[in-house]
């Protein structure tokens, strides 16, 4: 089974509820950071690398 998670501030929310404006500037030209994080078997892989 596959879970899908974003963090905003801080807080973990199912992807199902991002939302992105079309007026957003990092999402118009691709500014922005953006990272993801490996889990395997319920862990965090090379958490402390992203941290």
């Amino acid at each position: 089974m596959e879970f899908k998670y974003f963090s905003h501030n801080g807080t973990l929310k199912p992807v199902e509820e991002a939302v992105i404006p079309l007026s957003n500037i990092e999402y118009q030209y691709g500014f922005g950071v953006y990272e993801s994080i490996r889990v395997a078997g319920g862990t965090p892989r090379f958490l402390d690398d992203h941290l």
